[in-house]
């Protein structure tokens, strides 16, 4: 399964961390606006790779883990990119 998380702060770094560690058969994509962030997850190993929007498509589960308005910020211009059936969770 390929999971997408948006936002790699508290929440969606915790999810991160622990999908790679108790299930290492899926791969994690992440993307957070903060590049320092973004660095960390690479460096913890908390993400398999960036989430690209070319990658978002082959996505099946996409956790949102942002503020509200930066998760409608995210999520409405990327909709149609969002692959039919995936599952969208805003944690």
């Amino acid at each position: 399964m390929n999971i997408a998380i948006i936002g790699l702060g508290l929440i969606g770094g915790s999810i991160a961390k622990s999908l790679k560690k108790f299930t290492p058969q899926h791969t994690v994509l992440g993307y957070d606006t903060n590049e320092q962030t973004m660095y960390k997850a690479r460096l913890l190993d908390a993400i398999d790779a960036d989430l690209t929007d070319e990658r978002l498509g082959i996505c099946d589960m996409v956790i949102v883990a942002t503020w509200p308005r930066a998760a409608v910020d995210y999520i409405t211009p990327h909709a149609a990119q969002i692959r039919k059936g995936a599952v969208v969770m805003d944690v």
